[in-house]
Order: structure tokens, then sequence, then C-alpha cells
């Protein structure tokens, strides 16, 4: 199964779970790819939060990735004030479809507040057309710990599970 796992971090705290997820793929012997979103230009926290809660558009380097080779896609980022970070959005927003594709969605947050970023990115995915097979929110508080690192990895096995029982 060919898997890409997208994500956005500004702390390095949702790269460690993407990374954990890449890992996990990869042992079980599947073809994963893993992508980070980058901004287009150097982009402060203020105005981040501010495009964030304002729902603006941000510009993100391109992607450079042909979604079509995937069988699933995995797109994660950081909750900011209960909303996806504008990262996530602006490369959701620049998918021109997600037809075809199983989607799961995660988020990283310090508090209980991810719900919300979950709902927005799963709504926004939907209206193009993507199968959301499983969402997930991980609480990482100011780093990502060993716990952690157990959670995302058992999630990432569960995760296989229900991929290949659609098979």
């Amino acid at each position: 199964m060919n898997i890409l796992v997208v994500y956005y971090t500004k702390t390095g705290k949702t790269q460690k779970v993407a990374q954990m997820m890449y890992r996990v793929f990869k042992e079980k012997g599947h073809d994963v790819d893993i992508f980070r979103i980058k901004s287009a230009q150097h982009v402060g926290w203020i105005k981040s939060i501010f495009y964030t809660i304002t729902g603006r558009s941000i510009d993100i380097r391109d992607i450079n990735k042909d979604l079509s080779i995937y069988d699933i896609i995995i797109i994660g980022g950081p909750v900011w004030a209960s909303l996806p970070a504008a990262f996530v959005n602006a490369f959701i927003d620049r998918v021109y479809s997600f037809a075809g594709k199983k989607v799961v969605t995660y988020v990283t947050m310090a508090t209980q507040r991810g719900q919300r970023a979950i709902s927005t990115m799963n709504e926004k995915i939907a209206k193009k057309n993507g199968q959301i097979i499983s969402s997930k929110t991980f609480r990482v508080g100011k780093s990502v710990n060993r716990q952690t690192l157990k959670d995302v990895k058992k999630y990432s096995e569960e995760l296989l599970d229900k991929i290949d029982s659609f098979e």
C-alpha cells in the first residue's frame, strides 16, 4: 500500500508524531513517503495565529507530490486556538480533489481542544470527496514523551489493521 504522511510543525512535536507513524508503516512493509508542509516565506507566530483564527489563506511551498499514486493520505498538524494551523488548511485547500483517497487526520495539542480542529479538517476534505477513515488527537503538552510515542505507535498499528480490513 502506498501511504503519504503530510504534516506541519512549528515546534517539532507534530514532526515526532509523523516520524513515528512513518516508521511503523515502513516496518510493516508499506511504501511510505513523508512530506513536511513549509511556509513559502517566513511567517511569525502572531501572523500565523492570526491567519489561523481568521481562516485567511497562507502561502506554502509547492507540494511537489503526485497525490494520485497514494492509497492513503495522512494529514497532521498542531492545534492553534482550537483550529488546525493555517498551514494545514493551506495544504488541504491546495489539493484539487481527494476523490478515491482514504484520508486520516490527526492533530497535536497542549490542551484538550482538538476536536474542533479535526472537524474543520475533515469537513474540508469531505468537500473534496475524500473518505475519512480515522481521526486522532494526540495530547503532547510541552514535549513528546515516551508514552505519547507509544500511543502513536499503537494507533498506527491499529490504523494499519483497519486499512487492511478495507482491502
